[in-house]
C-alpha cells in the first residue's frame, strides 16, 4: 500500500517556571502573578468543577484570530511562549478508499481488465 504525507498544524503553550514568579501589583505581594489564567477567555468552560484544573485550551481561537493566546500576551516575557508549527505525517490509506477507488475502476474498465493490470505491475514488482 502506498503511504501518504498528511499535515497537521500543532500549538503548544511553554511554561518557564523560573520566570513564573512572585510580583508585586499595587502594593499587594503575590506568590505567582495569576495573569495569565484571569485573562483565559475560557476559563469557566474549560475547568474541572472539583479541582479547577484546565480540561482543553483552545488557544484562544477565536474571530478574527489572535497571533497568540490571550494568557502569552499578558504573561511575563519568556514565562509563557506560543509554539505554532506544521508537523508531517505518512498516513496509510484506509481499505474504504481503496475499494472506492478499485470500485470505480472497475466500473470504468470492468473487473477483468483491472485484475490483468494488477497482475501486470506485480510483475513488475511494484509494491
Amino acid at each position: 500500500m502506498s503511504e501518504r504525507i498528511s499535515t497537521k498544524i500543532v500549538k503548544k503553550i511553554h511554561v518557564d517556571l523560573d520566570k513564573c514568579v512572585a510580583c508585586r501589583i499595587k502594593g499587594k505581594e503575590y506568590s505567582q502573578c495569576s495573569f495569565c489564567p484571569v485573562s483565559c477567555p475560557a476559563r469557566d468552560l474549560f475547568r474541572e468543577p472539583d479541582s479547577g484544573l484546565p480540561l482543553k485550551c483552545d488557544m484562544c481561537e477565536s474571530a478574527p484570530p489572535l497571533t497568540t493566546p490571550l494568557c502569552v500576551q499578558v504573561c511575563r516575557p519568556g514565562a509563557l511562549t506560543y509554539e505554532e508549527r506544521v508537523e508531517a505525517r505518512e498516513q496509510k490509506p484506509t481499505l474504504g478508499e481503496m475499494e472506492i477507488g478499485l470500485e470505480a475502476l472497475i466500473r470504468k474498465h470492468g473487473f477483468e481488465m483491472v485484475a490483468e493490470s494488477i497482475e501486470r505491475l506485480s510483475k513488475k514488482g511494484l509494491s
